[in-house]
Order: structure tokens, then sequence, then C-alpha cells
């Protein structure tokens, strides 16, 4: 049975804290550098599975996860010191991501939908398999679904957990 493998081109983002950082600031990789490679580590990962299945791995940018804008590349738990209000509001409802994002939830929902929409109608040819960040995950389930995206944020998968739906 032939197939896709999706998965998102910015699968991995960079922390503050992440051991592929150099200790000396002059020798740390921009956020960008330390995204792509992670996208080609990813990529070539995904790769090696895919093959193993008879499957075709197509990167897309839709799937790629929110636009933390100003938070890109750095450690989200400072979110909570340096933007406290904006920090309780995300945690009392996931649908208020801080102004200092460069999305909103919403905007993530209508980017994944875009990529939903590209598949439509579903292909005869068999299963499609789809790696992303979570945030993307939960978006897309609430997308096929219809369920509310603050009940699939809700519902988290385990690091490289998988979930099947049935669409249609």
């Amino acid at each position: 049975m032939m197939g896709h493998y999706i998965i998102d081109k910015k699968l991995c983002r960079s922390r503050k804290n992440h051991p592929a950082y150099a200790v000396d600031e002059h020798q740390r990789k921009t956020s960008e550098q330390y995204a792509q490679a992670r996208t080609d580590l990813a990529t070539s990962r995904a790769r090696i599975v895919a093959a193993t299945h008879r499957l075709v791995v197509e990167p897309t940018e839709e799937l790629r996860e929110i636009d933390f804008g100003a938070w890109e590349g750095r450690w989200l738990g400072d979110l909570w010191t340096e933007e406290p209000a904006s920090a309780a509001a995300w945690t009392d409802d996931i649908r208020m991501t801080p102004p200092s994002f460069g999305e909103s939830l919403e905007d993530l929902q209508r980017r994944v939908a875009r990529f939903w929409s590209s598949l439509l109608p579903l292909p005869a040819w068999g299963e499609i398999a789809v790696v992303a960040h979570g945030g993307s995950l939960a978006a897309l389930r609430a997308v096929i679904t219809g369920e509310a995206i603050a009940d699939t944020f809700a519902t988290r998968l385990p690091i490289a957990g998988a979930i099947a739906l049935t669409a249609g």
C-alpha cells in the first residue's frame, strides 16, 4: 500500500538551554541554523522510516509549529516572568496566545486547515502519516474532527505518540 509520510519542515525549535548550543556566546548557533540542522536530521530520519514502509516524504511549511514571534528560539518558560499577564491568560485559555507571538492559535488553525484542504479529496492510495509539533497536530486534529481546538490541545500526545483518525 502506497502512502505519504508528511513532516513539518521546522520539526524542532531551539531552546537556550539545549545542548546543541555552544557555551561561548559567540559560538552559539542562530535559531535558524539550529532549526535547519534539526529539520535536515528529521527529514533524513523520516526518509529512513518511510523507505521501510514504501512511503513518500513531503516536507511542508504549513505544518510548522505556531510562530512564537519574539519568543522564537528563546526559552518559553521565561514568558511567565517577562509577560506574566499574557502567560496567565494563555494558561487559562490556550486560545489566548500572547501578543508577542508571531501568530494566534486561530492563525495556526487556518494554516493547518489549508494543508488539510490541499489533500482533499483524500487520495485512494492509502494512509497518510503526519509528523509535526504538538501544536500543529492539535490544530490538525481539530480541523479533521471538528473538535474544539482547546480540547485537542488538552489531550496531549506523548512525545513520538500517535493517534489514528478517520476522515470523512
